[in-house]
């Protein structure tokens, strides 16, 4: 499987990366909260998670531009991972549309996010609002 065409014609492989959600609110201040959010500070690690993310994949030359440009992100329906999946988007968006890059990416839409109920660990009664 691959991702297309690299700039010299070989073929870009596919590339999946795993991350999990951010710091969670229930989890700081000791009280089970269910379907809980992410602390400021989960946000904030997330955008920092992206950054070092887009680096690593910008710097394989064996992925394309745009297959970078564009990730398609999936995440379960909590909302601790819907934020994750916001805050990956938002501070993947902000990495590529700078001055420089804004002829290139004339045509860019921001990443994709689709939820999937299938994905995510569930402990006793789903909790899911």
């Amino acid at each position: 499987m691959s991702a297309g065409p690299t700039s010299d014609g070989a073929e870009a492989p596919v590339v999946l990366v795993v991350m999990r959600h951010g710091e969670r609110h229930d989890v700081v201040n000791g009280i089970d909260e269910g379907d809980t959010v992410l602390t400021p500070q989960g946000v904030a690690d997330v955008a920092g998670a992206a950054t070092r993310l887009g680096d690593v994949l910008r710097a394989d030359r064996r992925l394309s531009s745009a297959a970078v440009a564009a990730p398609h992100i999936v995440s379960s329906p909590f909302r601790r991972t819907i934020q994750t999946a916001v805050a990956l988007r938002d501070s993947w968006a902000s990495q590529v549309c700078t001055p420089s890059a804004a002829d290139e990416l004339s045509t860019w839409k921001p990443p994709r996010i689709t939820l999937d109920p299938r994905i995510g660990e569930v402990f006793g009664p789903q909790r899911i609002k």
